[in-house]
C-alpha cells in the first residue's frame, strides 16, 4: 500500500512521490476480506486529501477489487 498527498493524476508515474505504508502477502480470494495494517498512520486535517494505492505484484494476477471504484476503467502501470 503506497501514499502520497499529491493528487493521483499528478504523480502517478513519479515513484519519489509515494511512501509505502504496509507491505504483505495474502492468499487469493474473492470473498474473504483481509485486514491490512498500515505500519505508519494516514493522517489528514480538514480540508485535505491524498492518494492511496494498492498495488498486487502476483504473477498473473487480474487485479484488485476496490469498493468504493468510481470509474469503468482504472489506471494500468508498467509494474
Amino acid at each position: 500500500v503506497w501514499v502520497t498527498p499529491e493528487p493521483h493524476h499528478t504523480v502517478y508515474e513519479m515513484a519519489e512521490a509515494w511512501h509505502q505504508v504496509y507491505k504483505g502477502n495474502h492468499n487469493e480470494s474473492m470473498q474473504t476480506l483481509v485486514s491490512l495494517p498500515l505500519d505508519k498512520h494516514i493522517i489528514l486535517k480538514p480540508g485535505e486529501s491524498c492518494a492511496i494505492y494498492v498495488h498486487s505484484g502476483a504473477r498473473g494476477d487480474g487485479g484488485i477489487v476496490y469498493d468504493n471504484k468510481r470509474h469503468s476503467a482504472s489506471y494500468e502501470d508498467s509494474l
